[in-house]
């Protein structure tokens, strides 16, 4: 009897995984792999309190809170996990590692997040972490290159454990985490580097026209820089289709359909003379 007993609550082998694999579980710090893989486990529909429950496996009760929580409105970050009541360390351990063992945390060119505008996969993530904690003041300051104020504070930082934590540092903004990209291996494809710089421009334009954009109907700064979207990045080929003459020149022009005026014909340009911008220009 006591060994039938003993067998029937026995952990199955999806159990025995996920505890060997949380004893090393990633700090769920936010912007992590490990942190997105337990959002994304969450946000799937097929995540049922029972499978908390039986599989992960989690306090019934944590688990009754996720699945509510999820129900209520999709999570969009671990801080917003962390809060549901009876989720603690151990239970952000097992969720971290059951979404490691069935594939839901991002690896290698997968999508990580976006922050300050600028998106990282996994590997661009790391690589840009790697270059902040190992890189020599005078690396950062003149060869990426940074704002000394920005080298100062990664300095200050070390060691920094994720692309937040280094986005929230004092002047590390937007165009740091552009420069360390470019910087870095796995650097940021020259169409993700013209939406970065698109977004920079864009929001130049607003900070002289912004009044007049929105009194003649035109979309607000943040609808504007939320539809910049490297995807929508085409290679202008053809010196006919280049407006002011770049690409008779042997440089590397970009084109972005207009974000300023829903339904406009305007196009964004971004001209690129070995990597560096030469100009950016908007034409109708």
């Amino acid at each position: 009897m006591i060994l039938s007993l003993m067998l029937a609550c026995a952990p199955g082998p999806d159990a025995l995984a996920i505890d060997a694999m949380g004893a090393d579980a990633k700090a769920l710090e936010p912007g992590t792999p490990a942190a997105v893989g337990v959002v994304n486990l969450l946000n799937d529909p097929a995540t049922t309190v029972a499978m908390l429950d039986d599989d992960v496996p989690l306090d019934r009760r944590a688990a009754n809170g996720l699945i509510d929580a999820r129900d209520e409105a999709p999570f969009h970050t671990i801080g917003q996990v962390d809060a549901v009541p009876y989720v603690g360390p151990v239970a952000l351990d097992r969720l971290a590692a059951y979404a490691e063992l069935h594939g839901l945390t991002p690896v290698g060119a997968d999508h990580l997040g976006t922050w300050d505008r600028i998106s990282f996969t996994v590997e661009q993530a790391d690589a840009v972490l790697a270059l902040a904690n190992g890189a020599s003041g005078e690396t950062l300051d003149d060869e990426v290159p940074l704002d000394a104020r920005a080298v100062d504070a990664i300095l200050d930082a070390r060691p920094l454990s994720s692309i937040p934590e280094l986005a929230d540092l004092y002047y590390v903004g937007g165009t740091a985490l552009t420069a360390m990209k470019a910087y870095s291996p796995g650097a940021a494809s020259p169409t993700e580097t013209f939406a970065a710089d698109l977004q920079t421009a864009i929001e130049s334009f607003y900070s002289d026209m912004g009044a007049d954009i929105a009194g003649m109907g035109g979309n607000s700064l943040e609808q504007a820089l939320d539809a910049i979207d490297a995807s929508q990045v085409s290679l202008v080929e053809d010196p006919e289709d280049d407006p002011y003459g770049y690409v008779d020149e042997g440089m590397t022009v970009y084109s972005h359909p207009d974000v300023v005026f829903e339904g406009s014909d305007s196009v964004w340009f971004g001209a690129y003379d070995g990597g560096e911008l030469v100009e950016l220009y908007g034409f109708e």
